[in-house]
């Protein structure tokens, strides 16, 4: 997986503050589609989400 620099595809504030843009519900197994080798579980667990099936991802852009 690759990582872009830091602030490059970042969402202007605008978009950020934009509740229609930023809630995008996707079930677990989607995220995991989304970066299959990143481990999503170990990274859930420790926010107390890893028993969630269902997940907002803010910015798309950040896993697509």
């Amino acid at each position: 997986m690759a990582f872009e620099p830091r602030g490059e595809g970042a969402w202007p504030i605008e978009k950020r503050r934009d509740v229609e843009a930023i809630y995008n519900p996707r079930s677990k197994q989607q995220l995991l589609g989304f970066a299959p080798a990143f481990p999503w579980q170990a990274f859930l667990e420790p926010q107390q989400l890893g028993a969630r099936q269902e997940l907002v991802v803010a910015e798309l852009s950040a896993i697509h």
